[in-house]
């Protein structure tokens, strides 16, 4: 694999794993040199820095328990039989979901996704009004989720496939 590297550039970091290696490592006019745990915690602090603690990020605790959430997009839609805004997340996880959120009311529905039928993806959209559809890959197959109460639409799950028309 080839990468090029702009002529200005004053630095790069290169993360590698490996094991047992000492000493330097010189490719052309590159010379990569192995740092201490500690000299590559300090490089990589410097250059990517991070909020010590949630806490001091701002973030606050959602509740217990806590749902784990891979979170691939967000978008709002108007809930029409309360005519709130809900944010929905397509969340990318083992088994994917649609998670539609009162944030006013702070509520929140899970529309799990049918079993073999993906894993959440990127995006969703508003079919009509209280009718989303949210992509799940792996394999793809597009779910939709009725919003009043988050069920999703069983027999109008569609898989995306190769020969498929």
């Amino acid at each position: 694999m080839t990468y090029q590297i702009p002529p200005d550039t004053k630095s790069v970091v290169l993360q590698m794993e490996v094991i047992g290696a000492h000493g330097k490592v010189w490719y052309d006019a590159l010379t990569i040199t192995k740092l201490s745990d500690e000299e590559g915690k300090a490089v990589m602090d410097e250059q990517n820095p991070q909020a010590q603690s949630m806490h001091d990020a701002g973030a606050t605790t959602l509740g217990e328990p806590c749902r784990i959430v891979n979170a691939r997009n967000g978008k709002f839609f108007t809930d029409p039989t309360t005519g709130r805004n809900l944010l929905v997340i397509n969340s990318c996880t083992a088994g994917g979901a649609g998670i539609l959120i009162d944030y006013q009311v702070g509520k929140s529905k899970v529309a799990a996704f049918p079993k073999g039928k993906g894993n959440g993806g990127w995006d969703m959209v508003e079919l009509e009004p209280g009718k989303l559809l949210f992509e799940s890959l792996e394999p793809l197959y597009l779910i939709p989720v009725n919003m009043s109460d988050a069920s999703v639409i069983e027999d109008e799950v569609v898989a995306v496939g190769l020969g498929n028309t």
